[in-house]
């Protein structure tokens, strides 16, 4: 496999982006998991002093209340039953999106997984090489950004990027490659991350999905954004952790007004 043929920069790249402040995908979902079970434990609580006040007055009630009361009970059943069965489908499938990305990751980046990086997330997405789209997985670590394809690999330290640039590709009127650039406005939809690094190399990535994203959009409401800025949130979160941002020693370019 070869490396990625990127575009490269002249001057200083574009200053980063204000950090994301929101959790990152994974600790959404850590968080949903733990507010369920906590309603689920307070419905539980509810049921059972419900329980105990109807005990104390049972022989006072009409056959019409009991039938209620024993409807709720079952009710509760059933939607208990009906959570932990859709808690536990999604569970698995994030569990075996995982066991597969773990699985590339160790074989595509056995020196890495070796040198104890550790793995964040998988993305299926495209690669812009030469002037071609190149379709194959980005995989973040808590040291590196990593790609690969069955033509290219790519391994970014974490420590070299100088800037994520959240992006647009603009189809070309040739039907050649697409024009990529910063989005202009806060409300233009982002479609492609562009990572420029210490070495004057520009990454370009789009086309991102994601298994595990899929199966949330579709069984919880707690996924947010598209699968691009959900990508942007792990790498903007695991970049900010390996190391100082702006990078030190670098000269980014001034915004122009």
């Amino acid at each position: 496999k070869v490396k990625i043929t990127t575009l490269r920069y002249q001057g200083g790249p574009p200053p980063p982006h204000a950090a994301v402040t929101d959790p990152t995908p994974t600790e959404e979902y850590q968080m949903y998991q733990a507010q369920r079970q906590a309603l689920m434990e307070q419905k539980e609580r509810s049921l059972e002093e419900k329980k105990a006040a109807e005990a104390a007055s049972e022989t006072k009630k009409s056959a019409f209340a009991k039938f209620a009361s024993v409807a709720k009970k079952v009710q509760h059943v059933v939607d208990k039953t009906a959570t932990n069965l859709h808690a536990a489908g999604e569970d698995k499938v994030r569990a075996i999106a995982h066991d597969q990305n773990q699985k590339r990751f160790e074989k595509e980046f056995n020196e890495q997984f070796c040198a104890g990086d550790e793995l964040i997330t998988d993305y299926s997405c495209s690669v812009m090489s030469s002037g071609l789209k190149v379709h194959g997985h980005l995989q973040i670590t808590n040291r590196n950004l990593l790609f690969t394809s069955d033509a290219l690999k790519e391994v970014i330290p974490l420590s070299t990027v100088a800037s994520i640039q959240r992006s647009v590709a603009l189809s070309t009127v040739d039907q050649g490659p697409p024009f990529i650039m910063p989005i202009p406005a806060p409300h233009v939809v982002c479609d492609t991350l562009q990572v420029f690094t210490t070495g004057s190399q520009v990454f370009q990535f789009m086309e991102f999905t994601s298994t595990v994203g899929k199966v949330g959009e579709a069984m919880t409401v707690t996924i947010k954004g598209t699968p691009v800025d959900r990508a942007y949130n792990f790498l903007d979160h695991a970049w900010r952790a390996a190391t100082p941002v702006p990078l030190p020693g670098v000269q980014y370019a001034e915004l122009k007004v």
